[in-house]
């Protein structure tokens, strides 16, 4: 899984890089959509730094590390945030509220989501 979100992250650049040497049309549209493809980026290097730091570790700390960093319902509140941000993403609108999140994604997701809004918004940006 670490390698795929990796990769993707990877991948997601390459994209940018394309659009933003294609079209005039398409060069506008990734550039509006910049500050989202950095957080999104930053977001994933810091689940894969929370991966390696678990990893490290060990077997029998790594449990009880993880419940402190996701607390009692973690999981259920960075699923849904990311599920809002992801329908966002597909429909091109301005994403609902995110709820609590764990501490260690916060500024992440918010960077994402505050991304969003900039990208989704007609005639949003600096040159318009």
């Amino acid at each position: 899984m670490r390698r795929d979100l990796q990769h993707r992250t990877i991948v997601l650049l390459q994209a940018y890089d394309a659009s933003v040497g294609a079209s005039p049309w398409h060069r506008h549209a990734a550039e509006r959509a910049w500050p989202a493809v950095v957080a999104a980026q930053r977001l994933a290097y810091r689940v894969l730094a929370t991966c390696w730091s678990l990893e490290n570790a060990g077997a029998d700390a790594a449990p009880e590390k993880a419940r402190k960093l996701f607390g009692p319902d973690g999981e259920k509140e960075i699923n849904l945030a990311l599920a809002l941000l992801a329908d966002a993403v597909r429909t091109g609108r301005k994403p609902e509220p995110l709820s609590q999140l764990p501490e260690f994604l916060s500024s992440e997701m918010r960077n994402l989501y505050d991304s969003l809004i900039y990208v989704g918004s007609p005639g949003a940006g600096p040159s318009d």
